[in-house]
């Protein structure tokens, strides 16, 4: 895929820029468990993946760098303000590597 394709489909979805996921470890206590999936689902964050070490959680976090803008017909297009400097974790990330259960729907993925 040429990195114009990319950059076209980036500017419709941006779903890496708009949270983070992160690796909580897993107390091994069964009632600490629930308590703490308790904890995490009410203040809105979503549990991805678990196992017996740890969960993968996904927390709402938009970058402060990505900017949208709102088409007329309903379509936004986003974009970074600092894209020619955005960071090496940016620059090297690739959608298509990304595992399903991250919930990530990289538009990549389909090309």
């Amino acid at each position: 895929m040429t990195d114009e394709k990319k950059s076209l489909l980036c500017c419709k979805c941006a779903n890496c820029c708009k949270s983070i996921i992160i690796r909580v470890a897993r107390p091994s206590i069964p009632k600490e468990i629930k308590a703490d999936k308790d904890f995490l689902m009410a203040r809105g964050l979503k549990i991805l993946k678990e196992n017996d070490k740890c969960f993968f959680v996904s927390i709402p976090l938009q970058c402060s760098q990505l900017n949208v803008d709102e088409g007329k017909n309903g379509g936004s297009v986003y974009f970074c303000n600092i894209y020619n400097n955005r960071p090496d974790i940016c620059r090297k990330f690739d959608g298509r590597l990304v595992p399903a259960w991250h919930d990530l729907n990289c538009m990549w993925r389909g090309v």
